[in-house]
């Protein structure tokens, strides 16, 4: 029962000390602010962000945590009491015959030597951990955020910055942590633990090193600034060697066509360079806290020496507390010059962070209203109802645009590039808000339900059919992963795709390679309208399917078409006014506006655009 006691007790008290670190963080905090009013150059906005990154993380790593900073603080107490038994070591050695103390002192040196080993050895083991985690933890966050937000995001925000934050500047978050950790827990205990040694040695000869503080201070804040601005370019010129190796990764065809080796190779030297012009600053600056340390420790040391030479003779100064107190000045140079170089590398480390932040603290432009409900999944008609649109720093791409799309009835879309057909697909499955105007499906305002109810409601199949890697199997039933094997089946017989899998060696188990790379274009197309066909949604939109295809390839999409028509509500977007011959209506759309609708036979029959359009493709008559 007492040792029950004992433990529990025990437990008790780390739960007290755990609770206690986290106040003295948030007290440490309102010390920062109230340092950052009065222009304290050391104590400033870095350093509220890096306490405030600490208690953000503390809670969910709040073991490892506390296990690291109490083995840090018994490192900081171990190097001062090194200093601290240097003087029984001297005083010992010199009364010579006394040599059971000897043994006693040995014994104590080694034990401190041991204990600081094991304790690093903690500290270090539990903020790995700790910051593995940490970085894990907040690449699943910016990544969930990122696939929240709005399409507007990846058409502000490239692949190779995002591919940047979620790596660069999510380690920046560990590396942030643990330099705070080190420095100014670990070494600047270390430092105070020293410095109360100095103190008690020798009161008088410890003032004279601590004149040049002040200086040090004022040399670090100077280098910060510039630290700064050259951290805010940093990531951006990352950021550009990876959109290169991207380019020529998905390009490499077009780059070997057209001889362009030597275009891009001189784009990623030019990129490498300013990475390394850069990083050869910041070093060089970071580098610079290392002189400014010697030449003022120098200084100190050297006042040190003349004033403990002066002293020499005074009552109570023995060899021991001499060479204690110069231990200890010695051993706080170290862990004082890390602290200084720490406060520019922690400035680089929290510039990273802002941008990493930046992206998570981005308002999600399409979101769910307050109370909306889930859209019922069925073939329900969709009506644009005085719609107007422009994407940011553009001109009007839809403009009182109305339309019906009849439920379970095949419509296309046609008219020239630039017309506003794509943006109907956008403004629809809820990308983007309309301007002014709704869009309503079964009479419902898609803006008042749910954003997945009505993604769910369609199923998407691009100009560029987009695959992941994997197999055509894989690729198939992400779409519904609780398919049967023989729904996906009938998915591949209705997207004509059934024989492309036989002529395959592997069938639905082969791999696509990097976006499908390994099939052709109108195999991917297939592909990606058997996953369309396979997603249980009302709704199926084309967008240009067919536009890169041979008349084969166009003729099998068709087919397709045709099999899927009756089933479900089928939108198409095209070029090649072949494939939308047999749809029930036609909605043709010119410069933002609806400027014909009807079927086929109805439209050509009249004098307008689609004639134009249709004689131009088939009659060799020159395009409207």
């Amino acid at each position: 029962m007492a040792t029950l006691s004992c433990d529990t007790a025990g437990v008790g008290a780390f739960f007290a000390l755990c609770e206690l670190v986290l106040r003295e963080f948030e007290g440490m905090e309102a010390l920062l602010r109230i340092s950052h009013r009065l222009g304290v150059p050391f104590l400033d906005d870095a350093h509220m962000r890096a306490f405030r990154l600490v208690r953000r993380h503390f809670p969910d790593h709040w073991l490892r945590f506390a296990i690291a900073i109490v083995a840090m603080i018994i490192v900081a107490g171990m190097t001062a009491l090194s200093a601290w038994i240097m003087r029984d070591v001297i005083n010992t050695l010199l009364s010579y015959n006394d040599m059971s103390r000897v043994y006693l002192v040995a014994v104590g040196v080694a034990a401190i030597f041991t204990i600081k080993g094991v304790a690093a050895f903690v500290q270090a083991q539990q903020l790995t951990k700790a910051g593995n985690r940490i970085v894990a933890v907040q690449q699943r966050e910016f990544y969930d955020s990122m696939v929240e937000h709005s399409v507007d995001l990846f058409e502000e925000l490239n692949s190779s910055e995002l591919t940047t934050r979620i790596t660069h500047a999510a380690s920046s978050v560990r590396e942030t942590l643990n330099l705070f950790l080190l420095t100014y827990v670990r070494d600047s205990l270390t430092v105070v633990g020293l410095v109360i040694v100095m103190l008690f040695q020798r009161p008088g000869v410890s003032l004279v090193a601590f004149i040049f503080g002040p200086i040090v201070i004022y040399g670090v804040s100077r280098l910060v600034k510039q630290v700064r601005e050259i951290a805010k370019q940093e990531l951006t010129s990352i950021s550009e060697i990876i959109r290169i190796v991207t380019e020529t990764s998905i390009g490499i065809r077009v780059i070997k066509s057209f001889g362009l080796e030597g275009v891009m190779r001189a784009r990623m030297q030019t990129a490498i360079s300013d990475v390394e012009q850069r990083a050869n600053r910041i070093g060089i600056l970071s580098a610079m806290t290392g002189p400014l340390m010697e030449t003022v420790g120098g200084f100190a040391i050297a006042g040190v020496i003349i004033v403990a030479g002066l002293s020499m003779g005074a009552p109570g100064n023995t060899p021991g507390s001499l060479m204690s107190f110069i231990t200890a000045l010695l051993l706080a140079y170290e862990p004082a010059k890390r602290v200084a170089r720490a406060r520019v590398t922690l400035e680089l480390g929290l510039q990273r962070l802002r941008v990493f932040e930046e992206m998570q603290q981005r308002p999600v432009l399409i979101a769910d209203k307050a109370g909306a409900e889930p859209l019922p999944l069925a073939s329900l008609p969709i009506e644009f109802h005085d719609v107007s649109f422009r994407y940011k720093r553009s001109k009007t791409v839809l403009k009182d645009f109305s339309a019906c799309f009849e439920a379970d009835q095949m419509t296309a879309l046609v008219g020239p590039s630039g017309g506003g057909k794509s943006t109907v697909f956008s403004l629809m499955m809820r990308f983007y808000d309309p301007k002014e105007g709704k869009v309503t499906i079964g009479e419902r305002d898609i803006s008042e339900v749910t954003v997945k109810s009505v993604r769910e409601h369609f199923a998407y199949v691009g100009q560029d059919a987009f695959l992941f890697a994997g197999t055509i199997r894989e690729n198939i039933a992400i779409a519904n992963p609780q398919a049967t094997d023989e729904e996906i089946v009938a998915a591949t017989r209705m997207a004509n795709l059934e024989e492309v899998i036989k002529s395959l060696p592997n069938g639905f188990d082969t791999d696509v390679g990097e976006n499908g790379s390994k099939l052709s274009g109108g195999q991917r197309q297939r592909v990606s309208i058997a996953r369309a066909v396979l997603k249980p949604s009302a709704t199926i939109l084309l967008d240009e399917a067919t536009s890169a295809l041979d008349n084969h390839a166009e003729k099998a999409i068709r087919e397709a078409l045709e099999a899927i028509r009756g089933r479900r509500t089928v939108i198409v977007i095209a070029h090649r006014l072949s494939t939308i011959r047999k749809a029930d209506k036609i909605l043709v759309l010119d410069a933002g506006r609806k400027v014909q609708e009807g079927s086929h036979d109805s439209l050509i029959a009249e004098d307008g655009l689609y004639k134009s359009l249709y004689d131009s493709q088939f009659a060799g008559a020159p395009a409207a």
